[in-house]
């Protein structure tokens, strides 16, 4: 897209097919240029380079967390969202994370760099190699205001970061666990696109988002009635909460059962809402086998909360 373009940031995401909190910001004043926003940009072609939503293209505009990031319990509100290319916001997401995880092990700069050369973790813009010192210089770029420098950081104080790893999809991005299996990435059915990510040793145990781009309802619980009733069909369906609510600020249904899928009791909750900025019907829902799903509820509750519309 050309510096000069006379588009206004509304008008120019329009054509990119971009909506959610970005178009809500450009509309309110809050962007007004159209650029990475990143400290490391990866674009050949510069930061004003942009292309539209899809699939296959590392250079459409995403939302990164800042200053609080995601790992740190950030979301995407209008006070902490910066405009990032998919790569670069991909990249940046991959080294901090697993930056953060070593700092937590008391592993030194110089370690983690040996780390992510030998994981062949791409480097920072501008180096082809990890040393200590570009170590400290991403870290220091992009901590968190809930977090310190790991030079005035007490080790045996500091939380590990999650071992998780980023979808970022057409329409959504979420976290899920750094060893679970992509099973399916926006899949299109007749409802809509079906993301389902899988532990790799129980098929059961999962993750998946199920977008409706077409639908014209406005109430979650209407856009949930046909699933609900299908599945409070199945064998051993016992309800345990279908409660109105609120998901990332949209009003939402929390619906929570037990049911048998293929022999097993499984324990599923889901949260549906409808995303305001561009009228999508949402679900997002985690799943278990009933006797594991206790000591997993509050790391599914975490991962369902990463989840962020583009």
């Amino acid at each position: 897209m050309p510096a000069d373009s006379e588009e206004t940031a509304v008008e120019k995401f329009a054509c990119l097919r971009v909506h959610g909190i970005l178009w809500q910001l450009a509309r309110d004043g809050q962007i007004v240029d159209v650029r990475c926003e990143m400290p490391q940009c990866y674009c050949f072609r510069g930061r004003r380079h942009v292309e539209p939503r899809g699939p296959h293209s590392d250079w459409e505009p995403t939302a990164d967390h800042y200053p609080r990031l995601k790992m740190h319990g950030g979301h995407l509100t209008p006070d902490n969202v910066r405009l990032a290319h998919r790569l670069c916001n991909r990249r940046d997401y991959e080294w901090r994370t697993r930056i953060n995880a070593m700092l937590a092990k008391r592993l030194s700069l110089e370690d983690i760099a040996d780390e992510l050369n030998r994981r062949k973790v791409p480097t920072i813009h501008g180096t082809n190699r990890w040393t200590a010192a570009s170590v400290r210089k991403a870290f220091v770029s992009y901590t968190s205001p809930t977090t310190t420098s790991p030079a005035t950081t007490s080790p045996t104080t500091t939380s590990p970061a999650p071992s998780v790893l980023t979808y970022t999809g057409s329409a959504f991005s979420i976290d899920y666990p750094s060893s679970w299996i992509i099973e399916s990435a926006e899949q299109q059915h007749s409802y809509g696109t079906d993301t389902t990510i899988v532990s790799p040793t129980d098929s059961n145990t999962l993750l998946r988002v199920d977008v409706n781009a077409t639908s014209t309802i406005t109430d979650p619980r209407v856009a949930a009635q046909p699933v609900i009733n299908t599945v409070s069909q199945a064998p051993g369906y016992h309800l345990i909460d279908l409660t109105r609510g609120t998901f990332e600020g949209f009003p939402a249904l929390h619906w929570e059962f037990v049911a048998d899928s293929n022999g097993v009791l499984v324990h599923e909750e889901d949260e549906f809402f409808i995303d305001a900025y561009n009228g999508d019907s949402v679900a997002v829902l985690t799943e278990a086998p009933a006797a594991q799903y206790p000591s997993d509820a509050t790391a599914f509750a975490q991962l369902r909360q990463t989840l962020a519309m583009n």
